[in-house]
């Protein structure tokens, strides 16, 4: 049921933003091309789609070229396609974007970052609605609606000669601003109850005041992309227990104001194993800080330990997940080492008690602690 609402409405899983999806909706049964704006993490991936399916097209492909990754070397190629044997290593036919989204949609997202030539290229294809394949004489014609997203400042691009002014106004026939969370007041709370029953399985309980108080201190430049990280972060870390809900909550909002240089005080709580993964660099956010003396020996050894097991026992897993490199990977293994699992441990995947105590000791400790995991293998043989 809840689906066959969702095809009544493509627009139904796009909480608030009430007048826009208006507009949308509107715009979605026009043919002309349409320009999405707003800041990363808006969501102007979910109003394409949503277009696309409100649209006449919408039983037909919705295709996205992601700008950035296309090289301009193989635009023409991505975009048109080609014969076999058009170049070198055109072993096989390839349709192209534009022939994929034959009666449907193409949408070229962050079409900011396609370099001068290719907006050239692209430029021939939305004025004339033709192009030709690689290897092919014969022009064909485009039967797609053309949509483009981006997040960068078009006009002023422009005036610094990084985005053709012919090419612009092609494309934004029709331009829809999707604003950034920090200015939708009160439907933050709304879209955070959303974000949480999806993050929880709707297994969690629901948020509470204090918590969309802590969420509504914060102006997410990251949008409900970076909102949808946290709430999963949260989550994952109430499952681990230890702390509560809020305090992870709080503590989360910390790092990142810190990360981002708004916050001038290291977090408060210590080290959260919630940080794994999103970008958190051991060397500057877990060791630094322990040389400062802004994390205590106990702070570090619990974070240690919770990330090892969360890592599946597996210090090769962990590393990556605490930014370390390959190259660091030794250095990363002795400074774990000195500071609460012996070489030993280290070597079997394993984490035994005489690891803090070889973290007391030093190198006379590691010495005692190795002895004994010696004597407790006799002992068993």
């Amino acid at each position: 049921m809840r689906g066959e609402v969702e095809r009544m409405d493509p627009f139904r899983g796009i909480v608030g933003l009430r007048d826009l999806k208006d507009t949308a909706r509107r715009l979605a049964e026009e043919e002309s091309p349409l320009l999405l704006l707003g800041e990363t993490g808006v969501g102007k991936n979910l109003f394409a789609k949503a277009i696309h399916e409100a649209s006449a097209e919408s039983p037909r492909e919705l295709v996205t070229v992601h700008c950035p990754s296309v090289p301009p070397s193989l635009f023409e190629s991505e975009l048109f396609g080609h014969r076999r044997g058009a170049y070198t290593d055109a072993r096989e036919e390839r349709v192209g974007a534009i022939g994929a989204a034959e009666g449907g949609t193409v949408l070229f997202d962050e079409i900011g970052e396609l370099s001068l030539e290719a907006q050239s290229k692209l430029l021939r294809v939305v004025e004339e609605r033709r192009y030709c394949r690689l290897g092919e004489s014969r022009e064909r014609q485009v039967e797609a609606r053309f949509l483009f997203a981006t997040n960068r400042d078009l006009a002023a691009m422009i005036e610094d000669g990084g985005f053709r002014r012919d090419l612009y106004f092609r494309i934004a026939t029709y331009c829809l601003e999707i604003p950034p969370l920090r200015e939708r007041g009160p439907e933050v709370a709304e879209l955070a109850a959303v974000l949480w029953a999806k993050a929880t399985g709707c297994q969690g309980v629901p948020l509470e005041t204090a918590e969309i108080d802590a969420l509504l201190s914060y102006d997410f430049p990251g949008n409900v992309r970076e909102l949808d990280g946290l709430l999963k972060r949260v989550w994952f870390g109430t499952k681990t227990g230890g702390q509560s809900r809020l305090a992870l909550l709080r503590h989360e909002l910390e790092c990142m104001s810190w990360r981002r240089g708004t916050q001038s005080v290291p977090p408060s709580g210590g080290l959260s194993v919630t940080s794994l993964g999103t970008g958190l660099s051991f060397w500057s956010d877990v060791r630094d800080p322990y040389l400062r003396r802004e994390i205590n020996r106990e702070e570090l050894r619990a974070f240690l330990e919770a990330s090892y097991e969360l890592a599946g026992r597996s210090l090769k897993r962990l590393a990556p997940l605490l930014g370390v490199d390959d190259c660091d990977y030794k250095r990363f293994v002795d400074f774990v080492g000195r500071h609460g699992f012996t070489a030993r441990q280290l070597g079997r995947g394993k984490v035994t008690r005489g690891g803090a105590e070889a973290s007391r000791g030093g190198d006379a400790g590691i010495a005692s602690a190795r002895e004994r995991c010696r004597a407790t293998a006799r002992t068993k043989s």
